[in-house]
């Protein structure tokens, strides 16, 4: 059967706004007829995965996560409505409340990837507010989603930060954070796929994530 995939990951590469990705020359093929490279990163940099030990205590690290969570049927949910400094709310989630449901998965899209480069990347995207991450936990999605630097707004104090997280950290429920190209998908639901590194006691890591469509949903 054909299919499409569309990659919603950013390239890991010295461009990454956080400026911790490093990718050095550690064998040459000149040297050694071989060539490997030494890459250096921050476990949050790019598109990536937020295991709950990221923001809680004694909480489950990367490599204990149910990867189950990071493939299946995802729901994409359109919030290009919203502009700078506007949060995703309880309002917002309740208006599409028939798409989520327990055991779930949720892509929400702001085009807010397209800043990517931009100096004010990582300031004023929309986020969702504590009361929204309780709202999506509490119904027992195992993954959430969003084309902006953080489900949280990390320009906030971070007790704010801590609260937004929280919910969904506690919930064991996946955050893929900077995603992108989610205007390329042309169906509300697809197959999505995160999967991060099994990096041992890892709070998170960099994931290649991929959204497939096949030819029976009509494209």
């Amino acid at each position: 059967m054909a299919r499409r995939i569309i990659d919603l990951s950013f390239p890991i590469d010295g461009a990454d706004p956080r400026g911790t990705v490093r990718l050095e020359p550690y064998k040459t093929f000149a040297e050694h007829r071989a060539r490997i490279t030494l890459v250096t990163f921050d476990t949050h940099s790019g598109t990536h995965l937020d295991a709950p030990s990221h923001q809680l205590a004694d909480a489950p690290t990367l490599d204990r996560m149910d990867l189950d969570r990071c493939v299946g049927p995802a729901e994409v949910i359109d919030c290009t409505a919203k502009g700078p400094y506007q949060m995703i709310d309880i309002a917002d989630l309740e208006a599409v409340a028939g798409r989520v449901r327990p055991g779930g998965r949720l892509l929400f899209r702001t085009d807010w990837s397209r800043r990517w480069g931009a100096p004010d990347f990582e300031e004023g995207y929309p986020a969702f507010t504590e009361a929204a991450a309780g709202w999506l936990a509490a119904r027992g999605v195992v993954l959430v989603g969003i084309d902006t630097p953080s489900v949280a707004p990390c320009y906030r104090p971070i007790e704010v930060i801590n609260a937004v997280h929280r919910p969904f950290l506690e919930a064991e429920v996946a955050l893929v954070e900077n995603l992108t190209n989610l205007a390329a998908l042309r169906h509300p639901t697809v197959t999505f796929i995160a999967l991060p590194l099994n990096l041992v006691g890892s709070d998170g890591c960099p994931v290649r994530a991929v959204a497939i469509e096949d030819a029976s949903d009509g494209w």
